[in-house]
């Protein structure tokens, strides 16, 4: 994740989500017992402990978060299934070389079963989570 858009991300979605989730940078979720991405950012279910027993899984993640330029592919046809496999409920991209978010939601079967394109100037909302309201370019731009 470029320093930038991590630093504009964590303060909208910590504005945002308040004290009712957990805002995790690059640290691992644990999708299977072989699999640990670190996404750029993963808002999680709220826990007091912080996950600090335990890594989070896929049923304890509200959204996670790639911003991608050069790793845009990879995360499209690798990363993009794997959360999707997990049952993961919405995952996005923010893609720096359209200057769009990508938002993968419904996941079915391994594969999600909705892409919506949110275009600069757009607000993305979250399916999952809809108190996370984003313009894009306030991320973007």
């Amino acid at each position: 994740m470029q320093p930038e858009y991590d630093t504009k991300m964590m303060t909208f979605l910590m504005r945002q989500v308040q004290d009712e989730a957990i805002i995790s940078p690059q640290n691992p979720v644990q999708l299977t017992d072989y699999t640990e991405p670190q996404p750029d950012l993963a808002v999680l279910r709220y826990r007091d402990d912080y996950y600090a027993q335990a890594l989070p899984r896929a049923d304890d993640i509200l959204l996670l978060i790639e911003v991608a330029d050069t790793a845009l592919t990879y995360d499209r046809e690798e990363k993009m299934p794997r959360y999707a496999q997990a049952g993961v409920p919405e995952a996005w991209i923010v893609n720096l070389t359209e200057l769009l978010i990508e938002q993968y939601t419904l996941p079915v079967k391994g594969q999600y079963t909705r892409l919506q394109k949110v275009l600069l100037g757009d607000t993305v909302t979250s399916p999952t989570f809809p108190r996370i309201a984003l313009n894009t370019s306030l991320i973007l731009g």
